[in-house]
């Protein structure tokens, strides 16, 4: 019978070594940004740009984003590493270093057909189903707290500074993305702060999903995950084989 344990112990081991290591990278499923304002109802679902900061008007600026989880990953994946990648495009001083932080967004929220001009720093009116700075949804589905429900501890955080590409990667965003794989319901994305909010002119802008202007780039989440298999129908056989002989000899 020492046999026969020894025969299991060996298929199950042999199980956990089917174990495989994979990666993926998704592109955003929704994005826009909440423009604080005299009317709070400007927004910008289908604009090329997400903005964060502050502007040199003293006005806030907030991103959103978030990624479709259970529709990439097999159910029962385990996440090793997440790492999003934005392009900042324009900063409006090259020279002043910021921490752009990711916070957990804890309510749903909506990406509109409102697409601004410009820049897009000022935003457009938000259309029906936008977020803005007051509603999660234009025009009267507030947020619980004007400027987004969302876990004042970040998530991740980065420095940026001038243009070019920036990824945030930490242990946080790792649960984040292991916890909207087993709920997708929880899954409301990530909203983009930039420094304390305080410092006029430290905006950033960073290229959206909708980004089509030569040599943008466009959101991405590479996400690291292994799935082990649990034992098969071939695995169990191979152990009733292994102990069959074994039965017969008792016998």
């Amino acid at each position: 019978m020492h046999v026969a344990r020894f025969c299991l112990a060996l298929a199950l081991l042999g199980a956990g070594t089917l174990a495989q290591a994979e990666t993926i990278s998704i592109g955003a499923l929704k994005d826009n940004t909440i423009y604080e304002s005299a009317t709070q109802a400007l927004s910008n679902g289908a604009g090329d740009y997400i903005h964060s900061g502050v502007t040199k008007e003293d006005v806030l600026r907030r991103g959103l984003i978030a990624f479709d989880i259970a529709g990439a990953l097999p159910a029962g994946a385990v996440i090793t590493d997440v790492r999003l990648s934005l392009n900042l495009s324009q900063a409006n001083d090259v020279t002043f270093e910021v921490v752009s932080s990711l916070h957990r967004l804890l309510a749903d929220w909506g990406e509109g057909t409102s697409n601004a001009s410009g820049g897009e720093g000022g935003g457009a009116p938000a259309t029906a189903g936008d977020a803005t700075f007051v509603n999660r949804f234009h025009p009267d589905t507030p947020w619980d707290t004007a400027g987004g429900d969302f876990n004042p501890l970040a998530s991740a955080a980065t420095n940026v500074s001038g243009e070019g590409l920036y990824i945030w990667s930490s242990p946080g965003m790792v649960a984040d993305v292991q916890d909207w794989l087993g709920d997708a319901s929880n899954n409301f994305g990530w909203i983009l702060r930039s420094g304390d909010e305080v410092e006029l002119g430290a905006g950033k802008r960073f290229d959206s999903r909708n980004n089509n202007v030569g040599g943008g780039i466009k959101p991405s989440l590479s996400i690291d995950y292994v799935v082990v298999p649990e034992p098969g129908a071939a695995i169990l056989a191979a152990v009733g084989s292994l102990m069959l002989p074994l039965v017969r000899r008792r016998k």
